[in-house]
Parts: structure tokens; C-alpha cells; sequence
């Protein structure tokens, strides 16, 4: 079948973020930071329905880097917040061959925030 172009893997860097597509992705599209949106917050957990988010943040993404094969970006993200759901926006990002992503929103829990980068 015909793979969509998707966001894969989202891993989280001491820095900021290594994002992997389905696809290659346009190393043009993909090379600049204000690509990248993306917000923080966190829930209180509370009694009934719903949970407000509260405590946003925006952080800011700094410097991108595509890798050689166009199937990985590592983001450089000033104002990680630990403990927060990271909400990506990728609304201008392109596949090698001019697609849009099928879902231009992605999100990741920052549990903790890795000390080393792990290569694995």
C-alpha cells in the first residue's frame, strides 16, 4: 500500500526533540524552525469530567538538523518543560515529493528530559 506521510517516532533529546517521519521529508521545508510550533501544558487532575490544561508555555525551536537519509530531525527547543505534554504543529512540513502531513499534529509527554544524547 501507499505509506502516508506521517510524523513516526517523536524521541526526546537533552536539547529538544528527534522527530522521525514515515517518509524522507523536504530537507527545504523541513530545515526551518518556524516549521515547528509547539506549546506545553499540563492537566490538574480533578474529580467529575475533564481536566483543565493549565500552565502553558511556548516554547521556542532554536535550530533544526535533517538527517542524511531525510527520515529524521533533531530539534533544538529552548524552554523544554519537564512533566508537560509537548504539543507539535507541523503545518508547513513537506515529504521529499510535496505532500502535507496527514496529521500536522503530534504530541509527546516529557517524562524526563534525557542528561546524554542516546544514539541508539
Amino acid at each position: 500500500g501507499i505509506t502516508p506521510f506521517e510524523i513516526h517516532e517523536i524521541k526526546a533529546r537533552p536539547n529538544g526533540f528527534a522527530l522521525r517521519f514515515t517518509k524522507p521529508v523536504d530537507p527545504e521545508s523541513a530545515s526551518d524552525p518556524a516549521g515547528y510550533e509547539l506549546q506545553t501544558y499540563t492537566h490538574v487532575y480533578q474529580q467529575g469530567y475533564g481536566s483543565p490544561e493549565v500552565d502553558h508555555t511556548t516554547p521556542k525551536v532554536t535550530a533544526t538538523e535533517v538527517s542524511p537519509d531525510g527520515l529524521q530531525v533533531e530539534i533544538a527547543v529552548e524552554g523544554l518543560v519537564q512533566g508537560h505534554v509537548h504539543d507539535f504543529h507541523l503545518p508547513d512540513i513537506r515529504s521529499a515529493d510535496g505532500e502535507a502531513l496527514l496529521h500536522t499534529r503530534a504530541y509527546y509527554t516529557l517524562n524526563e528530559i534525557p542528561v546524554s544524547a542516546d544514539r541508539r
